[in-house]
């Protein structure tokens, strides 16, 4: 049996890619009967007290409160957030103790110190997962701006506050990295880049594409498409646009409202349904003048994005930088048509006018990357106007992710990283 510890961060992450890949893996891992798996809970602010749950057979939970007096945890630098990674090792330190055979499992970089105290105390492997990095926030996944940065490296005084926290971050990762045995990214790309860039060894990177349970979408209502387009008060033959992610610069929305605009003009009977969190002001300032055909829902259960899953005509994805997007993976499953952006991560999942209609991107001299709005309505048309060529693209996508994302491969594929850990550990 292998004792697997996945160290667990509440946060807005957890609503979004990363809780997604969590609880996939979590769920697969037991499903294999081969694997326990202990998940300690860090900056927990729902019990009073360090608590044990046994959530299942070979499942635990341990959850460890935040200190009150570590009321800001952004710096995880700082002396008060070490202090805490030294409690949190000796809430652990007697169940951990008795776990053989054991891998620890990082989906977040902030946890270095955290990582640290648990190596300096027991001698388990540890693999660590690229979901993002912060430069790609910061500098709005502009690579050439990391370069002339990176090139400026020790001379801090020639940067902006930005950019010297996209350094400092960097750092950060870089140093996160080095602690781990083994890593895995969900993207090819990304494995290139922290070899590159963070002087990680390419045998201690593992690429490893997100998986989903290809019975996600079997459960639910089987209600009819007209059915829940009357109860969302959407006209019968109202054609439904979908994107679902954060409302940032990284998921290109600004993009999709000036193609959605243009596309209005040629097929006024249409519906933008934005579903997720973030900047609203920013993007409902955006959405003048056609307010009435766009509907930000915000964060919502997940039975309702199933409702919106079924009732889509075409799913849009149109990200400035991504990795492997469970969006993706989602839409796929429903069978929804594709428009999706052409960068590095998505273009590891889809192949153009096979399973999607792809946006080229545009680059300013600085290397920022944009969207023609045009070519965004153009694609978006095409499919809405065009039911064979739809058709087609769905089920080739949903072809593609039963044989290729399934959640059994990614959890085969991530133990062998375990066992990989194991052995160099």
């Amino acid at each position: 049996m292998l004792n697997l510890i996945i160290l667990s961060k509440p946060g807005n992450a957890m609503n979004y890619g990363i809780g997604t890949y969590a609880r996939h893996l979590e769920a697969g891992l037991i499903n294999t009967g081969k694997v326990h798996v202990h998940v300690p809970v860090i900056e927990d602010r729902g019990h009073k007290e360090f608590t044990v749950e046994e959530k299942g057979k070979n499942l635990t939970y341990y959850y460890m409160p935040l200190p009150a007096e570590l009321k800001d945890t952004g710096n995880y630098k700082s002396e008060m957030y070490v202090k805490y990674a030294g409690i949190i090792v000796s809430y652990l330190h007697d169940i951990l103790s008795r776990i053989s055979g054991a891998v620890l499992h990082v989906n977040h970089f902030h946890c270095t110190e955290i990582v640290k105290k648990i190596k300096e105390n027991f001698n388990f492997p540890v693999v660590s997962v690229v979901h993002y990095t912060m430069w790609q926030f910061l500098l709005k996944g502009n690579q050439k701006w990391l370069d002339a940065i990176w090139s400026k490296n020790g001379h801090n005084n020639e940067l902006s506050e930005n950019d010297k926290n996209a350094l400092v971050f960097c750092r950060d990762e870089k140093e996160f990295y080095h602690l781990a045995d083994r890593i895995i990214t969900v993207t090819g790309y990304m494995n290139d880049f922290i070899h590159n860039y963070y002087g990680i060894e390419k045998d201690k990177i593992h690429t490893v594409y997100n998986g989903i349970d290809l019975g996600t979408f079997k459960d639910y209502d089987e209600k009819s498409k007209n059915e829940i387009k009357q109860r969302w008060y959407i006209g019968e033959n109202e054609k439904v646009i979908l994107f679902n992610g954060r409302l940032d610069n990284q998921k290109g929305l600004y993009y999709l409202l000036e193609g959605f605009r243009e596309l209005l003009r040629q097929n006024p009977n249409c519906r933008l349904f934005a579903v997720g969190d973030g900047s609203f002001k920013t993007y409902l300032k955006h959405s003048a003048e056609i307010w009435s055909k766009v509907s930000f829902t915000g964060y919502i259960d997940f039975g309702l994005i199933k409702q919106l899953y079924k009732i889509a005509d075409i799913g849009i994805i149109p990200s400035v930088y991504d990795h492997c997007p469970y969006v993706a993976l989602e839409m796929m499953l429903n069978k929804i048509p594709l428009v999706i952006s052409n960068i590095e991560g998505l273009n590891e999942i889809f192949l153009p006018g096979l399973d999607c209609l792809v946006i080229n991107p545009s680059y300013t001299k600085e290397g920022n990357l944009f969207f023609e709005k045009d070519e965004m309505a153009k694609n978006m048309y095409k499919l809405l106007n065009n039911a064979e060529l739809a058709n087609k693209l769905a089920e080739n996508a949903y072809i593609k992710v039963t044989e290729k994302f399934s959640v059994e491969r990614m959890v085969a594929e991530t133990v062998e990283v375990y066992h990989a850990a194991l052995k160099s550990g």
